[in-house]
């Protein structure tokens, strides 16, 4: 069987389009790596700053603190397409190969270069100040392991506070992933695979219900890949039956399953006043539902006769997608260092109202992030992207 039709662009910038692979770029996923980027964005905003607000202000602050779900969204992208990759891509000569290494190319420049930004040149000019970035000064051979998920799961440092003591968990699970998941692909059969995607999709949630009722730290939970993988195996799940049959046979299910979901996380957001990974009934249920609402989107907005689809298909979703990387990797440092030289706390009053100045705030901390992220992209990743071409699945044809 066949895969779907899709949208094939082609970023001769940034030469992300492996033409070895007879495969093209789906739009609208940008779009929803947008979305995904912005409610971590508002996410961070509003948890780290301890903004908060009353009466009918409390809604839209409460759905902000919810925006860590933008990761499991993430979660769910990456194991939809790095899947399909992968699928796509078995019994090729330079399976092992390519993959890796377009994955460094893609990762580890952007990844590494703020890690020498922060940890080498910062110190050396004398730059950087505050109790959690010295504490993630001490401990920071973890981040260069790509291990910082493990690192608080197991306490070594607090699980909360601006950047960076919790930065890269999210990364450090996909890196994690990604060591394990190209040979289990490569050994499996279509069939097999699917049934593997199944199982660790089941077990991912029964471990994290057993681990909550059994005591284990929730922050231990929401950050180690076998009790947050549910979201990539969902990923991959999805990306084996577009491959079948493409996903517009479950978008009546989709819709089906987001709705209820949403029911869920409004009784939680009711029980506890907030979406929180820490509290038990999010932990258990809530990252359910959550995970229910990241494969919806893939499969809604892979359908292109969703108005869903057209919307994350627009320019402005398109673009944060584009940069949404590099975006994750800088927007708690320069919300850090806004705040260091002006505090968010001692923000004016306009007219007996903080909003204004808040929303200015943001707007300052969301523009200035972006912008990093757009010379990150201009001065550095797109030029490492471009050795992709060096790396194919397949064997180039010659020509004579």
């Amino acid at each position: 069987m066949t895969a779907a039709p899709v949208t094939v662009t082609m970023d001769r910038a940034g030469g992300e389009v492996d033409r070895s692979l007879e495969r093209g770029h789906i739009l609208a996923l940008d779009g929803l790596r947008g979305i995904a980027i912005l409610l971590v964005v508002f996410s961070h905003f509003v948890s780290n700053l301890r903004l908060t607000a009353n009466g009918i202000a409390y809604v839209p602050i409460a759905l902000a603190h919810a925006g860590w779900a933008g990761v499991d969204l993430f979660f769910v992208l990456s194991g939809f397409l790095i899947t399909g990759i992968l699928v796509d891509a078995r019994g090729s000569p330079y399976y092992f190969k390519a993959f890796y290494a377009r994955r460094a190319l893609r990762i580890l420049p952007a990844y590494y270069g703020f890690l020498l930004v922060i940890f080498v040149v910062l110190p050396l000019l004398n730059i950087g100040a505050g109790n959690n970035y010295m504490l993630a000064r001490q401990h920071q051979g973890w981040y260069w392991l790509h291990l910082t998920n493990v690192m608080m799961a197991i306490g070594e440092i607090p699980g909360h506070g601006p950047y960076p003591s919790t930065l890269f968990w999210s990364l450090a699970v996909e890196e994690q992933f990604y060591f394990m998941w190209p040979a289990i692909v490569a050994l499996s059969s279509p069939r097999n695979l699917r049934k593997i995607c199944i199982g660790g999709l089941i077990a991912c949630i029964v471990l994290r219900i057993v681990g909550t009722l059994s005591g284990v730290t929730g922050l231990a939970i929401s950050v180690l890949p076998f009790t947050r993988g549910d979201t990539l195996f969902a990923g991959g799940l999805l990306a084996i039956e577009y491959r079948r049959d493409g996903l517009s046979r479950f978008v009546g299910a989709a819709r089906a399953a987001s709705v209820a979901a949403v029911l869920v996380l409004i009784a939680l957001l009711f029980h506890y006043n907030q979406l929180d990974y820490l509290d038990a009934g999010t932990a258990m249920f809530g990252s359910v539902a959550i995970m229910v609402l990241g494969a919806s989107a893939v499969v809604i907005g892979t359908s292109r006769e969703s108005w869903f689809s057209r919307a994350l298909r627009s320019s402005p979703l398109r673009f944060f997608g584009r940069y949404s990387y590099a975006i994750y990797i800088v927007h708690t440092a320069v919300l850090a260092g806004l705040n260091y030289y002006r505090p968010f706390a001692q923000l004016p009053l306009l007219g007996g109202f903080a909003l204004p100045s808040q929303t200015a705030w943001f707007l300052v901390y969301a523009g200035a992030s972006t912008g990093v992220a757009v010379l990150s992209w201009h001065l550095v990743e797109k030029h490492f992207l471009r050795l992709k071409r060096l790396f194919p699945y397949r064997p180039r044809r010659a020509y004579g």
